[in-house]
């Protein structure tokens, strides 16, 4: 069984729809998929009790068995959790992940809000977590500038190491495409970072 860590440097990088598709992609090639996002990021309610748009959406995609609140332990809404100790609650996330990933050939996880979190509020950051779990992660990054991006990519690069299998430049306006191309992913490939791919920005 393998772990499948989808994580951004940022906000509205495109997660659940890059998700998504990893997700429609796996499927087509008759992978069993579980999910699992620990940590909340979109409050929804359903059937009047509250969890996450992700959690219901891909439970819903996958026709989980899996309850909600296993699917999405802490919730957004809850701020009970966040009194606990990162290693329990690395440790809970540990044992969830064992138990959803029961028959399923890979479990998709996804990230919270950004990869470098450093809050007090929000005690286990994505990098800490796919670690522990020895997650395969590729990395969402919403563009705006050629610099920032490599600098954000680096830096992940450098903290996840070997965990890093893959970057995805979201979200790029089309008259930026051909410097994404031409100067950012080459970049990345003369540093070591071979598996890179520029998706444009699309409103619809």
């Amino acid at each position: 069984m393998a772990l499948l860590f989808i994580g951004t440097t940022g906000d509205q990088a495109g997660q659940t729809l890059v998700t998504w598709v990893i997700v429609r992609r796996l499927l087509e090639k008759g992978y069993r998929l579980g999910f699992f996002k620990p940590f909340g990021t979109q409050p929804v309610n359903s059937g009047g009790s509250w969890t996450d748009h992700d959690a219901l959406l891909f439970k819903t995609v996958l026709n989980l068995e899996a309850p909600l609140d296993r699917i999405c332990p802490y919730l957004l809404t809850d701020d009970r959790w966040r009194q606990k100790e990162p290693s329990h609650l690395l440790k809970e996330c540990k044992d969830l992940s064992a138990s959803l990933s029961e028959g399923k050939d890979v479990l998709i996880m996804m990230g919270s809000t950004h990869i470098f979190f450093d809050d007090a509020s929000w005690p286990v950051p994505d990098i800490s977590l796919a670690k522990e779990l020895m997650a395969d992660f590729i990395l969402i990054n919403r563009f705006r500038k050629t610099s920032s991006s490599i600098y954000s990519i680096l830096f992940a690069s450098s903290l996840l190491k070997d965990l890093m299998k893959g970057v995805i430049i979201n979200r790029v306006l089309p008259e930026r495409m051909e410097e994404v191309k031409d100067h950012l992913i080459p970049s990345l490939i003369s540093k070591g970072i071979q598996s890179g791919a520029a998706v444009a920005e699309d409103p619809v």
